[in-house]
């Protein structure tokens, strides 16, 4: 086993790889815990960017707190994606048997989330590179492997990542995703290398495939391939991948109509609802606020797929039609979006905050009288800022589409790509008559990290039985 491991290291350092390769046979005449000890100072020698990888291997060494356990993977913050906040938020404070991998782009932040994450006890999450990740199970056999989903570069890891995966089984029986975003177009691209043509290509078939392929040639390959229904997830199922957790019933729904055929297991879950430490929601029963100053919020990165421009053009109509009102706009690409857009904002009291942290985002979220977070497609996604809106108690205007509709009584909800004059009542009638706070703490209690962990453990109860346990390194 020692001799796959230095192997595995081989991969990330060669020069290591070779100085523990000649320590073992140097040293073969010594006891085993000195060559543990000798190997173990050569470990802690790495560069930092190789820290990690080596504490990893470290912690495996040591006998879980319970096993079976499942393996939980997924970016970490500092990486600026929902999932990374999300996953962290919701292992965070865990006593569920839970090994936590994570690509690491960070030493330090890596080292904080995992001190973070053992305050909970020993029996908490542990947190791995993912990098460790055919060691571990390796050692452990998992009896799931969860893999949070979304669309964005973050997540290019994930087709090397089930490459490990189908090593250790000859198949992916074992890998559940827990989908974020049903739609993966980006990520197969990126992950897979295939150019826009031959994404085309591998997706579609027949009549189909040639109606896409002069529609793409536009450029907008994406975008033709969403608005046709296909969402890239067959990919993976083409791979092997059977089963599906969605963070709603809108993306449970689409994954269904584009796996039809194929022996997938679908399944909704939900987002949970928390907040960052540090900041706490305001208890008090919102006011009226017919007639007085408004701050209107658009959260997120800005742009027509939510319907950021009409947002401006409602605020516009209000401050024109004498409603003091100012708007405020915080997400990444904000900047560069105002700048884009500066005539529009002109006539405005305009707030931006551009790439803000977490705690940044939840005190803009804060400042707020009423946020709009609208949607134009149905693309089945789950949103963070709407579920931590709800946890803050601010009034949310959402657009009744997809997995917007899955709110409640916890939101207002407007009519999907509304006409400027019907937003603008629409914003003046929330501000007026907000949704009741007890809504807002029902649909929170209902949605929390501990009740999202059970779902998860439920949903991955049936999954394949654990096989042994195995040493890491034999004893002598």
């Amino acid at each position: 086993m020692l001799r796959a491991t230095l192997r595995l290291v081989h991969r990330f350092s060669p020069g290591l790889a070779r100085g523990l390769h000649e320590s073992w046979y140097t040293l073969s005449g010594w006891r085993f815990d000195d060559v543990k000890r000798h190997v173990d100072d050569r470990l802690a020698r790495l560069p930092a960017s190789q820290a990690a990888f080596a504490h990893s291997i470290a912690a495996l060494r040591e006998p879980p707190p319970r096993v079976p356990r499942i393996a939980y993977i997924s970016n970490l913050p500092p990486e600026t994606t929902g999932i990374a906040t999300c996953s962290f938020h919701s292992l965070l404070g865990a006593h569920e048997p839970i090994d936590l991998f994570c690509p690491v782009t960070d030493a330090d932040w890596f080292f904080a989330n995992d001190l973070q994450l053992r305050r909970a006890g020993p029996d908490g999450p542990r947190l791995l590179d993912v990098q460790a990740f055919l060691t571990a199970d390796r050692l452990l056999a998992y009896r799931a492997i969860v893999v949070a989903v979304g669309n964005s570069d973050h997540c290019a890891y994930i087709p090397g990542l089930l490459r490990k995966a189908e090593a250790l089984d000859g198949g992916l029986r074992r890998v559940v995703f827990h989908v974020h975003d049903p739609f993966v177009l980006n990520l197969l691209e990126k992950g897979s290398g295939l150019s826009s043509a031959e994404l085309v290509t591998a997706l579609t078939a027949g009549e189909q495939r040639q109606a896409l392929q002069a529609a793409a040639a536009s450029g907008d390959v994406h975008g033709t391939l969403a608005r046709a229904g296909v969402s890239g997830m067959r990919w993976f199922a083409n791979l092997g991948v059977r089963r599906f957790l969605t963070n709603s019933r809108a993306a449970a729904a689409i994954l269904a109509d584009e796996l039809v055929g194929l022996p997938a297991e679908i399944a909704p879950l939900f987002h949970p609802v928390f907040l960052p430490a540090g900041v706490a929601p305001d208890h008090g029963e919102p006011a009226c606020l017919a007639g007085e100053r408004l701050t209107v919020g658009s959260f997120g990165y800005p742009g027509a797929d939510k319907s950021t421009e009409r947002v401006i053009d409602a605020v516009r109509a209000l401050h024109a039609g004498g409603h003091p009102v100012r708007l405020l706009l915080a997400g990444y690409g904000v900047a560069r979006y105002a700048a884009a857009h500066a005539e529009a904002l002109a006539p405005l009291e305009v707030e931006l905050l551009d790439a803000p942290a977490d705690r940044q985002f939840c005190r803009a979220m804060q400042a707020v009288d009423v946020a709009v977070q609208l949607r134009v497609e149905n693309r089945g996604e789950s949103s963070g800022v709407v579920a931590q809106l709800i946890a803050l108690g601010r009034r949310v205007l959402v657009a009744d589409i997809g997995a917007f509709g899955e709110y409640g009584a916890a939101v207002h909800a407007v009519a999907a790509r509304p006409t400027v004059k019907a937003l603008a009542a629409a914003i003046l009638e929330v501000a007026a008559q907000p949704p009741a706070r007890a809504a807002m703490r029902a649909y929170a209690d209902a949605h929390s990290p501990q009740r999202f962990r059970a779902a998860l453990l439920a949903a991955v109860a049936d999954g394949a039985p654990p096989g042994p346990t195995r040493p890491l390194i034999p004893a002598d």
